[in-house]
């Protein structure tokens, strides 16, 4: 059964709460339902760009010929070659089966998705830098059955991980923050708060905190810290229901995986070296 999340599109722009705030949002049993579902038509552009994407595209990117279809794979790095998306016709798809990447060139990606009024499709897997930007880069995602999109924290050099204080002590956030001490700087980076700033506005409501983390979620992440005596080192998914009350994009989930065990069965059938948390 498709499952079809309906994002209300209102007029109110970025702005970072406390972790309280965050989990009374991301905890709210008030999420809306979805509402409808894409035409047969759209299924059937989504299947031909997919198709096309695990068929005909080893390289890391592709366009196809007639210029509507953009395949990604791998990883973003500074590199990237970005030709082919500028390449890229107006409304047309980007497949993107995506490992991570560095946080400014994904963040240019994104943006031309944007102004490309590009679907994102997901192929397999969107980690990482691509859940939190290319997965919510544009007005529409589709997630296919058996493909995953999972978040994780990642911190750049000067940055550490560290939990932040909730309502609950049971559910701290796992969160980074400028290091401290010996090896750190104690200084955020201002030019990636000030572009990941910039690239949420527009795109989600004032109570999203990326990575968006559940109440059940955070609460397995602070009983892995308690297991290991080390910040966990994972994956988490984020469940759909939470979206419409939080992002702006449109996202189509043809099949969110219904418990932990079937997710597990997800990561090892996707060959994925990682373990990831099941949000219910």
């Amino acid at each position: 059964m498709l499952l079809t999340l309906a994002v209300a599109c209102v007029g109110l722009s970025h702005a970072q709460t406390s972790p309280d705030a965050q989990a009374q949002t991301s905890t709210s049993q008030n999420a809306q339902p979805s509402q409808g579902q894409p035409s047969e038509a759209e299924k059937a552009r989504y299947a031909d760009a997919l198709a096309y994407c695990r068929g005909n595209t080893p390289s890391a990117i592709a366009l196809r010929n007639d210029k509507r279809v953009l395949c990604i794979n791998g990883w973003i790095f500074t590199s990237f070659d970005f030709w082919p998306v500028y390449g890229l016709a107006q409304g047309g798809f980007v497949v993107v089966r995506i490992w991570g990447g560095e946080i400014a060139t994904t963040i240019k990606l994104a943006d031309l998705i944007r102004s490309k009024q590009a679907t994102v499709v997901i192929n397999g897997y969107c980690l990482a830098d691509c859940a939190s930007y290319l997965f919510v880069a544009s007005l529409r995602t589709f997630v296919p059955k058996d493909s995953l999109v999972a978040w994780s924290i990642v911190n750049d050099a000067n940055e550490c991980v560290r939990f932040s204080e909730t309502t609950d002590r049971s559910a701290p956030r796992l969160d980074i923050a400028p290091c401290t001490g010996v090896n750190g700087y104690g200084r955020p980076n201002e030019y990636l708060n000030q572009l990941k700033h910039k690239f949420y506005e527009g795109r989600v409501l004032a109570q999203f905190r990326d990575p968006p983390e559940s109440l059940m979620v955070r609460r397995m992440l602070k009983h892995k810290f308690d297991g290991m005596g080390e910040y966990p080192s994972v994956y988490w998914t984020w469940n759909p229901r939470f979206y419409a009350s939080v992002i702006r994009t449109k996202v189509f989930y043809e099949d969110y995986p219904q418990s932990q065990s079937e997710l597990d069965d997800m990561v090892t059938q996707l060959k994925l070296p990682w373990s990831v948390i099941y949000d219910p």
